[in-house]
């Protein structure tokens, strides 16, 4: 009998030790896990807290673990697999936002983010894109979004005021537009679409296609969608992509003349990589995201197209796409030309009109 209850007791203590290996590990697992979510969430709140200093007009309204959440189901594949995020970053975009919008893609599904590059007096321009070819954003079951993204001028005047009072009050009116403090000039194009890629990283990373286009651009937006669609179907293998009018086998202007003029000390490759037109083009939200990461850790170059869907893709690896259906010249400005094209580039306001009226008449005959 003694030996009986010994044998038991023994039982008893491997159970009761056994059972505290188990909490402890589990205990142990558990915080490593909580510490890795406290650990993003105040990488994400620092984040936002710089983001949210020195912000005048209209601001977000967002609940923050919203965001949170957003960025990290929609953030791209593992640093393992794109190692360019472990280099340095040399070229931080750490301006401030002016004005900021109230549009949210928080807890809805967007298909399309629509970002126009856009000076801040062109307030007829914003203005005709709302009422035609950007009007498709107005319709929730389009799951789109509709953004006008604006530098700052360049001194603080009693006339430069009056303007950015009128251009306050217009994002009050419409929520739609983007401000940050960079000088917006045509040599920081490139600072203009970081600023786009910068806040898609930010407030809208489950966009699934972002447009990135010019304000004088018309854009038969179903058309594009439904490109977009089909194309992603046949690509193989599947992955993030840039979408648009291909340049290929070009290189830098070294005519000292020319607007485009490169010197060797500026860009010493022969050519550029393969890119597409900045006028109009599309990329998935990793592609965004891949190459906002990009950005940060390669020089800044001035030919925006170039830098962005050249550069930065190459250095990122995402793939560049041709499409005979996006152009960048001037097309026929008829709404019998948009039928088949999802966009053109150089249009006056009147003409951007003129097609939208056009291509909306149910009983237009081409």
């Amino acid at each position: 009998m003694a030996g009986c209850s010994s044998f038991k007791l023994t039982v008893t203590k491997l159970v009761v030790f056994s059972l505290f290996v188990f909490l402890t590990v589990v205990l142990h697992v558990t915080s490593n896990h909580l510490f890795d979510v406290y650990a993003v969430f105040n990488k994400f709140s620092s984040s936002y807290s710089a983001e949210t200093n020195n912000t005048h007009g209209k601001t977000f309204n967002y609940r923050f673990y919203n965001e949170t959440l957003n960025a990290i189901q929609f953030a791209p594949k593992p640093v393992s697999e794109h190692p360019f995020r472990m280099e340095e970053i040399i070229n931080p975009h750490n301006f401030e936002f002016v004005i900021r919008p109230n549009v949210t893609c928080s807890g809805r599904e967007v298909e399309l983010a629509i970002c126009v590059v856009v000076k801040g007096d062109n307030h007829a321009g914003r203005s005709v894109i709302r009422r035609t070819w950007g009007s498709y954003a107005k319709d929730p079951n389009n799951k789109a979004v509709l953004l006008f993204f604006i530098g700052s001028d360049k001194t603080e005047t009693d006339k430069l005021s009056a303007r950015q009072s009128r251009l306050q009050k217009e994002a009050l009116s419409f929520g739609d537009i983007v401000q940050e403090n960079y000088i917006d000039s045509y040599r920081n194009l490139s600072l203009k679409t970081v600023s786009v890629l910068r806040w898609v990283n930010l407030f809208c990373p489950n966009a699934k296609y972002i447009l990135k286009v010019d304000d004088d651009v018309y854009v038969n937006i179903p058309l594009l969608i439904k490109s977009l669609h089909d194309f992603a179907a046949q690509l193989s293998p599947p992955g993030p992509f840039i979408f648009g009018y291909l340049i290929a086998d070009n290189g830098p202007h070294r005519d000292p003349t020319s607007k485009w003029h490169t010197p060797y000390t500026v860009y010493r490759e022969e050519k550029y990589p393969n890119f597409v037109s900045g006028t109009a083009y599309v990329m998935t939200g990793e592609a965004a995201v891949l190459s906002y990461e990009a950005s940060l850790r390669i020089p800044l170059f001035w030919l925006e197209d170039v830098y962005i869907t050249g550069l930065c893709a190459r250095k990122a690896k995402v793939r560049v796409y041709g499409s005979n259906l996006v152009y960048n010249g001037k097309l026929t400005a008829s709404g019998c030309t948009f039928r088949t094209m999802a966009s053109g580039h150089g249009y006056t306001l009147e003409e951007i009109v003129k097609i939208h009226s056009e291509l909306s008449d149910p009983n237009l005959k081409c």
